[in-house]
């Protein structure tokens, strides 16, 4: 894929393409990579949202919270509860 794609889409449709996903198996080989992140980002205000609704976060944790998704950069503790490898209690807790 690394060298047929680029070669091929410049060949044919005069771009050049860089494949960002490869590997074997039943899946897609194509991502929309912009449209993945807004829904990321949603799905995260979401579970932040219903933390703080659920009494786990206090209105600035969660500001603070929503403040770092906005950077390219978070922190390992929001990257733990996002990924849902931490619950919203000891986020809370933690955060």
């Amino acid at each position: 894929m690394k060298e047929n794609v680029p070669r091929a889409a410049k060949k044919l449709k005069g771009v050049e393409q860089i494949p960002q996903v490869s590997g074997e198996g039943n899946f897609p080989v194509a991502r929309n990579w912009e449209k993945a992140r807004f829904h990321d980002v949603e799905a995260a205000r979401a579970r932040l949202k219903s933390a703080f609704e659920s009494g786990f976060l206090t209105i600035d944790q969660l500001n603070r919270a929503l403040d770092e998704l906005k950077s390219q950069t978070h922190s390992k503790t929001l990257e733990a509860f996002l990924e849902e490898k931490m619950d919203a209690r000891k986020f809370g807790e933690l955060y």
